[in-house]
């Protein structure tokens, strides 16, 4: 899979995995550089890591916007009981071994970035975020291309920011949703559910170790219709359990369908899907692929890896198995990880 642009050098993205081939720029890796760097745009503070080969000549930078699971920069999961993640940590280093330059920043209102505007985490204003660093990089002049790789729904928010006119180098999108919500919430939270309804035993299980998810899979569509039907919240109650949920993101996945957003990807674009992927069916990949085509792109590739899981919770077998929902893990499923992809 190749990217070619008149003002650019080729370059491989490798065929059969994400920056698969990447030892075929023959990059001499001289100077390796790991910084913490902070940008400043539109009243947001963005603290991230750079990782730079230094090479001989000038490289490629991705920047790699996470997923809902990737609440740092490193890809982890801040939330009580959830395993050990650092998806984006382990694709920046695998990326940067290989020659390619690599941001990866924690989210604003996450981490160590902040707004000194009013912000609630749309994905509007994500992708406004994804606006500003493509800026700076271009701005910065060190990187003669600039790829943005968006996991899971940050692929959402990276067509959302070429939807804006961010025009990237090239893209990159793993494990993305191509389809409504409700499909995402159904294949995600509804098999908790209907795992649940199978037996005491199961229930008594979703209970202790999935308490949300569980009150989720038997509710999403009810806080569907509540955003359908413009209201800004959701009380959510399932027996004795209560959470209030904001409805700002679910309005525009309402506003705004997945599978729309691919058209406005223009240039090379790389869709990988993990055989095993837990959150998003692999064929999403496919669908996105002719949604690109139909708009007009014909410079897109999609490949599903066998045997593996694009955005893993930390190495197959580190915690407990969980049927259906957010945290399924190896019992149920092999899972490997960045690593296994790139030896491919």
């Amino acid at each position: 899979f190749y990217l070619e642009e008149a003002s650019m050098r080729h370059w491989s993205m490798g065929s059969c995995a994400l920056l698969a081939a990447v030892s075929l720029l023959g990059i001499v890796q001289a100077h390796p550089q790991e910084s913490p760097i902070r940008i400043q745009f539109d009243g947001m503070d963005v603290a991230g890591t750079l990782l730079d080969p230094h090479g001989d000549e000038p490289v490629p930078l991705v920047i790699l916007v996470g997923g809902s699971q990737s609440q740092d920069r490193d890809g982890r999961t801040i939330r009580e009981g959830a395993p050990p993640r650092d998806a984006l940590k382990r694709w920046a280093d695998a990326m940067m071994a290989g020659g390619y330059a690599c941001f990866r920043y924690d989210p604003v209102g996450s981490g160590a970035s902040r707004a000194t505007i009013a912000w609630s985490g749309t994905y509007r204003q994500q992708a406004e975020v994804v606006q500003g660093l493509v800026r700076y990089f271009r701005r910065d002049g060190r990187f003669p291309q600039i790829v943005l790789l968006g996991e899971s729904s940050g692929a959402y928010v990276v067509c959302l920011a070429a939807k804006a006119g961010t025009a990237a180098d090239a893209t990159i999108c793993l494990g993305a949703l191509c389809g409504d919500s409700e499909e995402f919430y159904a294949y995600n939270y509804g098999r908790l559910r209907d795992y649940a309804a199978q037996s005491p035993e199961h229930e008594a299980w979703a209970r202790r170790y999935a308490r949300m998810d569980l009150a989720i899979g038997r509710h999403y569509p009810d806080f569907f219709d509540a955003a359908r039907a413009g209201d800004e919240a959701y009380e959510l109650e399932d027996d004795d359990f209560r959470v209030t949920l904001d409805l700002k993101r679910r309005k525009e996945e309402l506003q705004w369908p997945a599978a729309d957003q691919f058209q406005y990807l223009r240039g090379p674009v790389l869709l990988l899907a993990g055989e095993r992927d837990r959150h998003v069916p692999a064929e999403h990949a496919g669908r996105a692929a002719a949604r690109i085509r139909k708009a007009g792109n014909e410079q897109v590739t999609a490949q599903i890896i066998d045997g593996v899981d694009i955005a893993p919770f930390g190495e197959a077998g580190d915690a407990e198995a969980k049927p259906g929902g957010l945290l399924l893990r190896e019992r149920e499923y092999a899972i490997r990880g960045p690593r296994d992809i790139l030896k491919k």
